[in-house]
């Protein structure tokens, strides 16, 4: 049997079984052909009274709007209605009727529409049978009997259809909404940002089977596109990829509305010819939207067939509301492990991280018998900047401080502020001497830079320095370090600032 049937649980010893039940037999089968022959032409007839019907309601008028819709449906009722009287109801004739019943339940037609259809075509076709010249009234009544045991027959395949595609549509859902549960369970498993833009790609393409995704991150400051990931897609087809102002992505970014891009004639969006070269049929481009907050936009692209299903595009609207979520949080979750570990004024570590790094650092100094040092520095007189040009100018100063510091040390080394305008700067593998070179730099170049204030103002400045290290300063913890710098620093503050100290 046709593969339409194994979800009905049809098969022909079902279909037989169903046909011996309304008493429809070979001699039926002989009355229908022998009736169609007698009605030839009439089809026609049967189909305009009966579109005409159909046409005198809201509820079924309406599936028969669309430019040349409604004659293409007549030519198919015509076809049909012959059908009914050709004496052949084999395989072929009760996959037609399956279809026909899928089609009614895709279209929106409940069950009492169609057989309000059926019941309007035997209203039509009955009056014409028992009006037969020449027939006896038996041959009259056997052929309006077996008229209705096939139209009873139909109409049973029918509603099993229908039945059938509810049924399923109410799986598909189910199996859907424990996906978007997997997803979301999937994606809020970390809260790196980057896993998690790596699983919401992942999970997406496995829901829907799309060849890639993409996810692209808006600028408000800039009004542009400047960030995004991609996955599955070619390195030459990433390298070319832009998002320009008014362009699709800015489109969904703007209105808030996914966008559909294909290669069909006449498609808002067509495919670019990069999107073409890269084997792509279609994709789709949806917002990214977190607490009615846009950031940024989310593609889908499919090289097996050049549209999106409704149904799928209302799972990735909600897959997109998710992944925005999701997006949020890891966003969040860094901003708040920034927080911890980063001084707000100036990006550089705090002393809560400076105190865990030490804390390695000096493990790392015992277990492979290495040494380090350990600045603190501090500016001199700022107090007077605060006083004479206001704190806004000191948090200036503080900041290109902080720059010039980094600027000066190597990726290896720690820049901390550590207080007020105190900074600790820890230099691995480093003995005392060669880290005393590196602060005695460090004074000449903030000596010699120019701190521009709010107001375009520029002054000068100094700053003063105490070195440490370990293991020659003989201490086990960080704060016995931290101790032995700040006394450094003290000496050099007292020999009349603007110098370096050191104390081992």
């Amino acid at each position: 049997m046709h593969e339409l049937f194994t979800p009905l649980q049809l098969d022909a010893e079902e279909v037989a079984l169903r046909k011996r039940f309304l008493e429809f037999g070979a001699q039926d089968v002989d009355v229908l052909k022998a009736l169609s022959l007698k009605l030839d032409g009439e089809a026609e007839f049967f189909v305009e009274d009966f579109y005409a019907h159909l046409l005198a309601f809201r509820e079924t008028a309406q599936f028969l709007e669309g430019d040349g819709r409604l004659e293409q449906l007549k030519k198919t009722q015509t076809a049909y209605f012959r059908s009914l009287l050709a004496g052949d109801y084999g395989e072929d004739y009760v996959r037609d009727r399956i279809r026909i019943g899928v089609a009614h339940d895709r279209a929106g037609l409940e069950p009492q529409w169609y057989m309000g259809a059926y019941s309007k075509y035997l209203a039509l076709m009955l009056p014409k049978v028992f009006r037969l010249p020449g027939a006896a009234d038996e041959s009259k009544l056997n052929a309006a009997l077996a008229l209705l045991k096939i139209v009873f027959f139909d109409l049973s395949l029918a509603i099993d259809a229908y039945i059938h595609s509810n049924e399923q549509a109410i799986r598909d859902k189910a199996a859907q909404l424990a996906a978007l549960n997997m997803v979301a369970i999937a994606i809020s498993s970390s809260l790196g940002l980057q896993d998690v833009l790596t699983k919401i790609m992942q999970q997406g393409i496995e829901l829907t089977g799309s060849k890639a995704a993409c996810v692209a991150f808006y600028n408000q400051d800039t009004g542009l596109f400047e960030e995004w990931h991609t996955q599955g897609l070619s390195d030459p087809f990433v390298s070319r990829m832009s998002f320009r102002p008014g362009g699709l992505a800015d489109e969904t970014f703007k209105t808030g509305n996914y966008v559909l891009s294909n290669g069909r004639p006449g498609a808002p969006h067509p495919l670019s010819r990069l999107a073409r070269g890269e084997g792509l049929q279609c994709f789709i481009c949806l917002p990214l939207t977190s607490h009615s907050y846009p950031m940024g936009v989310l593609y889908f692209y499919r090289t097996d067939r050049d549209v999106f299903l409704p149904e799928e595009i209302n799972l990735l609207t909600t897959f997109a509301n998710l992944a925005a979520g999701a997006i949020h949080n890891a966003r969040l979750h860094a901003q708040t492990q920034d927080m911890a570990t980063t001084d707000a004024l100036t990006d550089l570590y705090n002393r809560r991280a400076l105190d865990a790094r030490l804390e390695c650092e000096i493990l790392r100094s015992q277990r492979y018998s290495k040494p380090f040092s350990l600045m603190m520095l501090d500016i001199d007189h700022f107090k007077k900047v605060n006083d004479t040009h206001g704190h806004a100018a000191g948090d200036s100063v503080l900041r290109q401080l902080g720059a010039l510091l980094i600027d000066e040390t190597r990726d290896v080394d720690i820049v901390a502020r550590y207080g007020g305008e105190e900074f600790v700067i820890t230099l691995p593998e480093t003995t005392i001497e060669p880290a005393k070179q590196v602060a005695e730099r460090i004074r000449s170049r903030i000596a010699d830079a120019p701190f521009t204030l709010p107001h375009g103002e520029t002054i000068h400045l100094t700053i003063s320095i105490g070195v440490s290290c370990f293991p020659n300063a003989a201490a086990a913890k960080s704060e016995e370090i931290l101790e032995r710098a700040d006394r450094a620093l003290y000496i050099a503050k007292r020999l009349g600032r603007n110098r370096v100290s050191t104390l081992i």
